[in-house]
């Protein structure tokens, strides 16, 4: 099979269209991990994690299950389609640049509501600059979660490691918090997309490592509420554009740049989708010339 055919036609599904939530396979990952999450009580924290750890991998099991069967009967052409629209759903290239995109305005209203939606922090407080380096750090740390990892698991797994690493990275966005709730319950998931983002995020350090050498290192003021897997590709967006990302009481990233403006979210759309789709060429291209993926 020509698996490059796949991908190029997730890519332009992506680019054409977002499923709205009543049809999003990321969706109904959410709402199973949502239920379970909602249903259950406080408990010690050995029952947490151990309910945490089979909150995950039953989602995962069951995603990557489901990518399974449509693998192995994807002759059919019915399948065909079903295959495409189950892999666009673990990317989002044109999703991202979208949500980005709203953040360009310079109304400053319209700019917090738009990064409201892209961002888990409160930005009540926030001023321009602060919501602007929101924007972009969402950008920045979001093109590992929503192009890169599954794209890269797809390449190595086919469907079932694109849906199962979209499902780890559902449950993590959920449930992967260190607040009184989720501390012990979301704990497994927060360590499993950690290691499965690893090697992803990592192709952004041997980028910085080709643009500057070693000279990035030590560019961050404190790591604190920074996930060092966002490090890198949020280092690299500064880099580029020239601006010191910053959440106020956490991390200053590149603190001799200047604060960013409307402009450079801008600058960063357009990063996001050269990066985006250059790294998609070059799947596509590993694809044809290597057979990839040979699993699944």
């Amino acid at each position: 099979m020509e698996w490059w055919i796949f991908i190029t036609a997730a890519v332009i599904l992506d680019a054409a269209l977002e499923y709205p939530n009543a049809v999003h396979p990321v969706a109904w990952m959410g709402r199973y991990i949502g239920a379970i999450d909602r249903a259950r009580h406080p408990m010690g924290k050995g029952a947490e994690l151990l309910l945490g750890a089979l909150a995950l991998f039953s989602v995962v099991a069951i995603c990557a299950a489901a990518g399974f069967l449509v693998s192995w009967i994807y002759y059919f052409p019915v399948f065909f389609i079903v295959y495409i629209y189950l892999l666009k759903s673990t990317f989002s290239v044109g999703g991202l640049i979208r949500h980005v995109k709203a953040c360009e305005t310079e109304n400053t209203e319209e700019l917090r509501a738009n990064v409201a939606k892209i961002v888990g922090r409160d930005v009540t407080s926030l001023d321009s600059h602060h919501l602007y380096s929101a924007a972009i750090e969402s950008s920045a740390e979001n093109i590992v979660d929503s192009v890169i990892s599954p794209l890269f698991y797809f390449v190595i797994f086919g469907l079932p490691g694109a849906l199962a690493y979209r499902a780890i990275n559902t449950a993590d966005a959920m449930i992967g918090y260190r607040d009184a709730r989720h501390i012990w319950f979301g704990k497994v998931t927060a360590m499993v997309d950690y290691a499965a983002n690893y090697v992803p995020a990592r192709i952004f350090m041997l980028v910085l490592v080709i643009v500057k050498g070693r000279k990035f290192k030590g560019m961050v003021e404190n790591l604190s509420g920074l996930r060092i897997n966002g490090f890198y590709p949020m280092l690299l967006f500064s880099l580029l554009i020239g601006v010191m990302l910053e959440k106020p009481g956490a991390y200053k990233i590149n603190s001799g740049g200047r604060m960013p403006e409307a402009r450079d979210v801008k600058t960063a759309v357009k990063i996001t989708a050269i990066a985006s789709y250059l790294f998609i060429f070059m799947l596509i291209a590993a694809s044809v010339a290597f057979g990839l993926p040979r699993w699944f």
